[in-house]
């Protein structure tokens, strides 16, 4: 067995939505074919929407690391910041 990282599409049986998602899959050793994949690790509509993500995350390497939560102001929130994450 080995395993690299995909873009792998998927279709919802019931909206017929497709989203392109990137995810490990695992390979058969004699045959070189996937026959499993992980948990997606990064999600899409478009390849496009993809490579932007991506390079959002290559330049994130960049910048310095954040300590939670230290380096956040947890007193401040706006309205529309109800659906992000805070570490809670």
């Amino acid at each position: 067995m080995y395993w690299n990282h995909r873009v792998i599409r998927t279709v919802d049986s019931e909206t017929l939505e497709i989203t392109l998602q990137i995810a490990e899959v695992y390979y058969n050793s004699d045959t070189g074919k996937p026959y499993a994949y992980g948990e997606p690790f990064l999600g899409g509509e478009t390849l496009e929407e993809l490579t932007e993500t991506l390079n959002r995350m290559q330049a994130a390497r960049l910048q310095p690391v954040l300590a939670y939560p230290d380096d956040f102001d947890l007193t401040d929130r706006d309205e529309d910041e109800d659906e992000v994450e805070t570490g809670e």
